[in-house]
C-alpha cells in the first residue's frame, strides 16, 4: 500500500469518526457570546489591517490553509505502534509557555507593563522613560515628551502608537482586549471609516477639507474645525463622535475622539487620533495627551 493511500485512509477515519451536527444548545451559547462581544473601534482595526496589503490577504489566507492541511497530515498520517489502518496515536499535549511579567515585545529590549501583550509586530519601545524620546520607525528620528508611565505600542513604518498605563486602560484590555485611552498616528492619502465602516469617509486634498467633510456627516456630531500648529506641520483638529440619536448599525456609540489632520509638505496628511472608549474620560484624556501630541517634532527628512 502506498504512502498517499495510507494517508486517504487515515482521513477517510477521522473525518468519518468526527459528529456532523451541533446540538442547538452550543449553537445558542456560541450566538450569544457573539452578540455580547463588543466590536473593536474602525480605528484600531486599521491599525492592524494596514500592515499588509489588500491583495496580499488572499494569498496569505490560503498558504495559511495550505500549511495547516499539510500540518494536519503529517499528523494524521504518522502510523501507530499497531501498524497503517490502526487506531492514530494522539497528539502528545503541550505544555503552556509561561508569560513573562513584565510583558516582552517583539524587541528584546522592549518591556510592557505586566498586564498587557503586545502584537508580534509592534515593533514598540514599550514603557518610555519620562522625558524625551524619538521615533525608530514611523517618520524616524521624530522626537517627542512624554511624563512617566507612557508606553510606545507601535513604531513602524505605518503607525505610531501611545497610551498611558492607566487603571482605565488595563480595565479595557482586561475586559475586551482593547484600550480604552489612546494616541494613534499613520500618514494616509484619504482616511476612510474613521468611526466605523462606511462612516467618517473623508474627502478633500488638504486638512481643512477633510476635517470638513467629517462636520457636514449627518451621522456624526463634531465640533468646530480648529487650526493647529504641530512641530513644522500646519493643520485642523476636529472632535466627532457617533450621533447618538442615529439609526446606524456602528458600535461604540460612546466613544469619543479628536481627529488631527496635518498637511504633509510632499502630499498626503499625518492623521493623528486621539480617543476614548467613554465618553466621560475624553475631556481629561485630552488634557493629559495634547501635550504629548504638541510636542512632536517630525522628522520629514525620510
Amino acid at each position: 500500500m502506498t504512502s498517499e493511500r495510507d494517508i486517504q485512509r487515515v482521513l477517510d477515519q477521522w473525518f468519518t469518526g468526527r459528529p456532523t451536527q451541533v446540538s442547538d444548545r452550543v449553537l445558542d451559547e456560541v450566538a450569544d457570546r457573539i452578540a455580547r462581544q463588543p466590536q473593536q473601534r474602525a480605528w484600531r482595526v486599521l491599525r492592524r489591517d494596514s500592515h499588509v496589503n489588500s491583495y496580499l490577504k488572499p494569498l496569505l489566507a490560503v498558504a495559511a490553509v495550505v500549511v495547516i492541511a499539510v500540518a494536519g497530515i503529517t499528523i494524521l498520517g504518522r502510523p501507530s505502534d499497531s501498524g497503517v489502518g490502526g487506531a492514530v496515536s494522539p497528539a502528545p499535549s503541550l505544555s503552556p509557555i509561561p508569560s513573562a511579567s513584565p510583558s516582552a515585545a517583539a524587541s528584546a529590549s522592549a518591556v510592557f507593563p505586566s498586564w498587557y501583550t503586545p502584537e508580534s509586530d509592534s515593533n514598540g519601545a514599550g514603557i518610555l522613560p519620562a522625558g524625551s524620546g524619538t521615533t525608530q520607525s514611523f517618520l524616524r528620528g521624530s522626537t517627542f515628551s512624554v511624563p512617566e508611565g507612557w508606553v510606545n505600542e507601535f513604531d513602524t513604518a505605518n503607525y505610531y502608537g501611545l497610551w498611558p498605563d492607566t487603571p482605565a486602560n488595563q480595565a479595557e484590555f482586561d475586559s475586551f482586549g482593547n484600550l480604552a485611552n489612546t494616541i494613534l498616528m499613520d500618514v494616509v492619502d484619504t482616511p476612510k471609516g474613521l468611526i466605523c465602516d462606511g462612516v467618517g469617509d473623508t474627502v478633500g486634498s488638504n486638512a481643512a477639507e477633510l476635517a470638513d467633510s467629517l462636520v457636514a456627516n449627518e451621522a456624526l456630531v463634531t465640533s468646530a474645525p480648529v487650526d493647529v500648529t504641530i512641530g513644522a506641520l500646519t493643520g485642523v483638529w476636529v472632535d466627532s463622535y457617533l450621533d447618538p440619536e442615529g439609526t446606524g448599525s456602528c458600535p461604540d456609540k460612546d466613544a469619543r475622539a479628536r481627529f488631527v489632520f496635518l498637511d504633509m509638505p510632499d502630499g498626503g496628511e499625518l492623521l493623528i487620533i486621539v480617543d476614548s472608549a467613554d465618553a466621560a474620560d475624553f475631556e481629561t484624556f485630552l488634557a493629559e495627551a495634547m501635550p504629548v501630541v504638541e510636542s512632536f517634532e517630525f522628522d520629514l527628512s525620510n
